[in-house]
């Protein structure tokens, strides 16, 4: 295996790489687990909203008064509401965030060209993720015409 000389002394090509790498993964573990913590503690909590009030507020739009029972149409809606929060409020933000990983990892394509292959498949991953999230709507309605069905599906 061929070796260099740093320093006076022979080290493999790989054994800078490896202590990279491992304080690599540790700095980036302690980053997200400090990212993760300061978002979870930042975010509001989901609620249910009380039926009188506009049901902009929470995910679930019923049955928070025991005159305000939900019927079926409170389903639909609730789905609306998991489908914009799903997509807009957790799809988007990890898109971004596999954008700047795949970023990083063509960044540091000098000291493992393997990285630079596994940051362009991160991207296009992450591209392909945005456009299967932005195009769900449309695969929806094409597959409920394809099947049949004539009326109004996405208005509530």
């Amino acid at each position: 295996m061929p070796s260099k000389q740093m320093l006076g002394v022979r080290i493999s090509p790989e054994a800078p790489f490896d202590k990279f790498k491992a304080n690599f993964m540790k700095k980036f573990a302690s980053i997200f687990a400090i990212s993760l913590t300061l978002l979870l503690l930042s975010s509001s909590v989901a609620y249910a909203s009380v039926c009188p009030a506009p049901y902009d507020q929470g995910l679930v739009p019923c049955g928070q008064l025991d005159t305000c029972r939900c019927d079926l149409s409170d389903v639909f809606v609730m789905l609306k509401r998991l489908y914009i929060f799903m997509v807009w409020y957790i799809g988007m933000p990890l898109a971004g965030l596999l954008v700047v990983i795949g970023g990083i990892f063509i960044l540091l394509q000098g000291l493992n060209p393997k990285l630079y292959d596994t940051g362009k498949t991160i991207l296009w991953g992450a591209f392909w993720g945005v456009v299967l999230m932005l195009c769900s709507y449309l695969i929806v309605d094409v597959v409920l015409k394809g099947l049949g069905y004539t009326g109004v599906w996405s208005s509530f």
